[in-house]
């Protein structure tokens, strides 16, 4: 049964009733493809469950191509029909006993498919070759076999046809009049949401040209056996603004060598998203490429080269806290840091940009008036099964979406970056709200909580990796009920992004199921050569521990500690508006949390076993706490007198904290609180774990007494070194005028033959 009233009767929703972790659980997602290019379709149907949002097989527009009125674009493919999705347990593996590629998929195009046009990046549908297996062409994104369609109108004007199964989103404004008594009541709604958005708005200016929001730029994957890259491009237009479907048209040399017809990814109100799938062949160089939308202006990123070591920068928390005053008048906004960033990528550009959580804040959504009765509730029980409203939800997604479209696209200088350097990104709370995953059951199995978390993935996997729930195991995302990513930047570097939000509870991080699937996925789609791993977590799992804090958390609310942990964004008691204690959210968030050292533990003693067999060095990269710092996990030496050699040690991991890029920074005497609880601890009876003193001098050159953890906002920057093929983290972190960054290095080894220490 479907817990959430939904304007159009029982039984039908938009969203799933499993997030997070409820009573039915999400089909487990499969692995991409050693490959790890495009769309390409599982060989698993699932039955999702009419609760979860569908693809539609049908767009809002004519599809290009024969019949259809509309010429095929140049370099482009007609519509084809999909090969089938043949039944089975997996994906194909490399040392699994999966059916290889050629037993389940046909190995000739469909007959309708034209030839591949001369001078256009291989297609995956086509035979261009052993090194490029039969998939889906560029164009088309396959949806699970048996999985139900929602269907739309063919007229581009009209609202979306109604089904059993899929109402249409009610076309209501995404922002309706507060009422006096909402108004007197402190009703607030951001200031940027006072937009219909049908013809656009001086804050939300629609290309006039082009008529859409956007352009924003993913990376998806790099395949190391065919040197392909693979990404997206998304943009947002109103409907019926555009007189024909819009194209992605990519230039290298200045010669079109794509066009991309776009996909009718999802709708809301007025409004498709539309995504752009592409695949372009690496070289032995670097090169800038240029793209644009229905020949509108052009935007640049830069190809890697195929054989050379990638540059990639990392950031997180980019935005303010509810709590800061004057961001403006203290930290000249948004933009420094991302002006910063993106001179230093004109100087030399950037292949990838990493976003580690909190891309934007959403901590405002519970100061909507349609929230505020919820809220209100006095009794825990009443809270749990109050039913989440139609009225709620439609509040709920007008604001992600705003919320979405104002920070990503109008807010600050992050528009350009998103535009030229594509983009990896990653969940943390802020993305859903304050503490998403770390409240009590009673919380976080209200109904409430859950259509909240189910809109709030609905915009993150949109905005941020334009993908659907239901079109995710297409997009490189995997997991048991979350949406993990691992991906190659370049040939001897991987990340791997874990999503720690969305199969959290106050017992765990992420399900066991899950961490299987990654190790599953390590062993079998890293490519050979590969030397270092990155692990994006959204929270450091090498951090100062607060302990004391845990401990007396019934009394440390009311005190001057209690206060100053509750100013910043790592400690933020956001927990009031709920009625329960201060902190707790925020100390269960923390992997270094009681809670959750098992989970911890377990997890490294696994990275420590993989690296150990793989001989490959693991690395961890996280943000969150708004500041910036190094820790790191090393082999505890038999004796006083041995000295370990890091290159040779498979238990020497890196800890690398970077933020905030746009929140403030912790107060300073929280800061020295967490010098005084950073000392070396034992990790277990062959490891120890500690903070790096990494910060000699602050940015303007005054020796510092603390130099374990540095209260300025900073991004990093990660570079390899051509001898030695250290991984080279370089954190920027901003100067005291707000006008530059000084960088402070670290330099993490390979794994060189381990040797058996014990």
């Amino acid at each position: 049964m479907n817990p959430y009233p939904n304007p159009s009767g029982p039984g039908q929703g938009q969203y799933p009733n499993n997030y997070p972790n409820s009573g039915y659980q999400q089909p487990s997602m499969p692995m991409p493809p050693a490959s790890g290019d495009g769309d390409y379709p599982p060989q698993q149907a699932y039955g999702y469950p009419p609760q979860f949002p569908q693809p539609s097989s049908q767009a809002p527009y004519p599809s290009s191509g024969p019949g259809s009125g509309y010429p095929v674009a140049s370099g482009g493919y007609a519509p084809h029909q999909p090969y089938p999705a043949p039944s089975g347990t997996g994906l194909a593996f490399p040392g699994t006993n999966y059916p290889p590629a050629s037993s389940v998929y046909p190995q000739a195009p469909p007959p309708q498919m034209p030839p591949r046009p001369s001078g256009d990046v291989p297609s995956y549908g086509h035979p261009s070759g052993p090194s490029y297996p039969p998939r889906p062409s560029i164009n088309t994104a396959v949806p699970p076999a048996g999985v139900p369609q929602q269907p739309y109108s063919a007229n581009p004007t009209s609202a979306a046809v109604a089904s059993s199964q899929y109402p249409p989103m009610a076309n209501v404004p995404l922002h309706a009049p507060l009422s006096a008594a909402a108004a007197a009541a402190g009703a607030y709604y951001p200031p940027y949401s006072i937009a219909e958005f049908r013809v656009g708005d001086p804050r939300f200016p629609l290309d006039g040209v082009n008529g859409f929001h956007g352009p924003l730029l993913r990376f998806g994957d790099m395949n190391f056996q065919s040197k392909v890259y693979s990404g997206s491009v998304l943009v947002i237009s109103t409907r019926g603004h555009l007189p024909r479907p819009p194209v992605l048209t990519i230039y290298d040399h200045g010669e079109v060598v794509a066009n991309v017809d776009g996909e009718d990814l999802d709708q809301m109100n007025n409004h498709i998203f539309w995504r752009f799938p592409f695949r372009l062949k690496l070289t032995d160089h670097e090169r800038p490429v240029q793209y644009c939308i229905n020949s509108g202006p052009r935007h640049t990123f830069t190809l890697p080269s195929a054989h050379r070591s990638w540059r990639w920068m990392f950031y997180s928390c980019n935005g303010f806290s509810e709590s800061l005053k004057d961001p403006q008048g203290e930290f000249q906004g948004c933009n420094p840091l991302w002006d910063d960033f993106l001179v230093k990528h004109e100087r030399q550009p950037f292949h990838v940009m990493v976003g580690g959580g909190d891309q934007l804040y959403c901590d405002s959504l519970w100061k909507l008036p349609e929230l505020r009765p919820w809220l209100d509730m006095k009794e825990k029980k009443k809270r749990k099964v109050a039913p989440f409203t139609p009225e709620m939800r439609a509040a709920v997604e007008r604001f992600y979406f705003n919320h979405y479209v104002y920070m990503f696209l109008y807010e600050s200088n992050f528009k350009v970056a998103a535009a030229t350097v594509p983009y990896a990104m990653m969940i943390d709370d802020h993305d859903i709200f304050d503490g998403f995953g770390s409240y009590p059951d009673y919380l976080q199995q209200s109904h409430v909580f859950r259509g909240i978390g189910a809109i709030a993935l609905r915009f993150y996997l949109l905005f941020q990796q334009h993908s659907t729930v239901a079109k995710a195991p297409y997009h490189q995302l995997f997991g048991h009920s979350g949406f993990s990513w691992l991906r190659h930047f370049g040939e001897t570097t991987a990340v791997l992004g874990i999503d720690t939000r969305f199969e959290r509870t106050l017992e765990q991080v992420v399900s066991e199921a899950t961490y299987d699937k990654i190790f599953d996925a390590l062993r079998s789609h890293l490519a050979t050569p590969c030397q270092h791993l990155v692990v994006v977590l959204g929270v450091p799992i090498i951090y100062p521990r607060m302990g004391a804090a845990e401990g007396a958390l019934s009394t440390l609310a009311n005190t001057p500690v209690g206060t100053l942990l509750k100013t910043t964004g790592a400690f933020s008691g956001a927990m009031n508006a709920f009625g329960e204690p201060e902190l707790l959210d925020d100390l269960n968030d923390h992997w270094t949390a009681k809670i959750h050292g098992t989970e911890r533990t377990q997890l490294i003693q696994r990275f420590q076993a993989f690296a150990k067999a793989r001989n490959i060095r693991v690395t961890f990269l996280s943000g969150d706490v708004h500041c910036c710092g190094v820790g790191k996990f090393q082999s505890k030496p038999k004796s006083k007198k041995e000295v370990l050699v890091p290159h040779s040690d498979h238990r020497l991991m890196y800890q690398v904290i970077s933020s905030a890029i746009v929140n403030a920074p912790p107060p300073l005497a929280l800061l020295r609180t967490l010098h005084v609880t950073s000392s070396t601890n034992v990790f277990d009876k062959y490891t120890e774990e500690r903070m790096v003193e990494l910060f000699e001098t602050d940015v303007d050159g005054t020796k510092l007494i603390n130099r374990k953890l540095m209260g300025r906002r900073n991004f990093c920057t990660v570079t390899q070194d051509g001898a030695s093929r250290d991984l080279v983290f370089s954190i920027q972190v901003e100067t005291l005028d707000h006008q530059g960054t000084v960088p402070y290095t670290v330099n993490v080894p390979i794994l060189q033959g381990v040797p058996d220490y014990y």
